[in-house]
């Protein structure tokens, strides 16, 4: 975001110019804050694949370290996703509830 308002502010010579880098920024901030997982399954931070189902997932790896970061694997691009360390049982209770009994859950800690 640094980044963008940076160069909103050197370059910017219209009013157009500092209104598509205010809808930038804020499109940055909606897909930042869009992450996480719902009853269908994790929601996506891509467009073209916005929420990954459940039965889409082949594999799930979670590293347990300074937060919780968890790896989402399958016929999609592979995705990262991080939650608060005092999440991570539920995080573990969700995962176990839905996630198919072909679908790999590997936990590194």
């Amino acid at each position: 975001m640094i980044v963008l308002i940076s160069i909103i502010y050197f370059y910017a010579n219209t009013w157009i110019h500092y209104v598509t880098g205010i809808l930038a920024i804020l499109m940055f901030i909606s897909m930042w804050l869009a992450q996480g997982i719902i009853s269908k399954g994790f929601i996506s931070m891509f467009k073209y694949k916005e929420i990954i189902l459940w039965n889409e997932i082949e594999k799930v790896i979670i590293i347990n370290s300074k937060n919780i970061e968890t790896k989402v694997s399958g016929g999609f691009v592979q995705q990262t996703f991080y939650f608060k360390k005092s999440d991570y049982d539920k995080v573990i209770s969700i995962l176990k509830e839905n996630l198919h009994r072909q679908a790999q859950l590997q936990t590194i800690l």
